[in-house]
């Protein structure tokens, strides 16, 4: 028997008692189930999605949560202009290899991530032509 989200719902229903009395409405039920969803995607990351981004000038920094919908974190980054991976640095790396490491200009080689939110290149692009092709882990649909 396939489990849908009605055989998820009546479970709980029944595991709840709540079959004959209903103290939780099916809108209750389908928002819980789909926080618990949302939750085990996150924790596990089984989701994988790509989005092509394209290069800005001078651009050190991009926010990847507001340019990609279902983003939650990177797991890698192809620079479709040099056809290579970019490589993951620290940011305690990137300063030893340079203070002004922002401020380093030519084609992209490295990435570091900030927060669940800011990615930064290294070095950045003077003249933003190109994309890159950002692997990220995603977050579930409803």
């Amino acid at each position: 028997m396939p489990l849908t989200r009605d055989n998820i719902a009546s479970r709980v229903r029944f595991n709840l008692d709540d079959s004959g009395i209903t103290f939780f409405s099916a809108d209750d039920i389908n928002e819980s189930i789909q926080d618990g969803y949302d939750e085990v995607v996150a924790v596990a990351r089984t989701i994988t999605g790509n989005y092509e981004i394209p290069l800005e000038d001078e651009t050190s920094y991009y926010n990847f949560r507001g340019i990609i919908p279902d983003y939650i974190h990177v797991a890698g980054i192809f620079n479709n202009n040099t056809n290579r991976w970019l490589d993951y640095y620290a940011h305690v790396l990137l300063r030893e290899l340079r203070t002004d490491w922002e401020l380093a200009k030519g084609e992209s080689e490295g990435f570091t991530v900030w927060d669940g939110r800011w990615i930064s290149v290294f070095p950045r692009l003077a003249t933003g032509l190109g994309t890159f092709t950002v692997l990220y882990k995603a977050s579930p649909n409803t």
